[in-house]
């Protein structure tokens, strides 16, 4: 397991590389245990995804949670995000 410290440089790599790109491609694959227990699948993950604009990287203990736009128009505030959250 990861300390802390190893997590904050992964969510500060996360910022410097990633935030403000596009989600070009996903590739995933169908796993029950993964996307089972929360009802969704690995296509409609894959499909959610795919040209989000990821606009936040954070860390809460040793989880990182990535912030990506729901919507293509990130001027308004109150719009739906996605949450990619990983425990790492």
């Amino acid at each position: 397991m990861p300390e802390i410290g190893e997590v904050a440089r992964i969510v500060h790599y996360l910022k410097k590389h990633l935030v403000g790109k596009t989600i070009a491609a996903v590739k995933t694959q169908e796993d029950d245990i993964v996307y089972g227990k929360v009802g969704c699948s690995a296509s409609a993950f894959q499909k959610a995804m795919t040209g989000k604009k990821v606009i936040d990287a954070r860390q809460q203990g040793r989880v990182s949670h990535s912030v990506a736009s729901k919507d293509s128009d990130l001027s308004d505030p109150n719009q739906s995000k996605y949450h990619l959250i990983i425990h790492l």
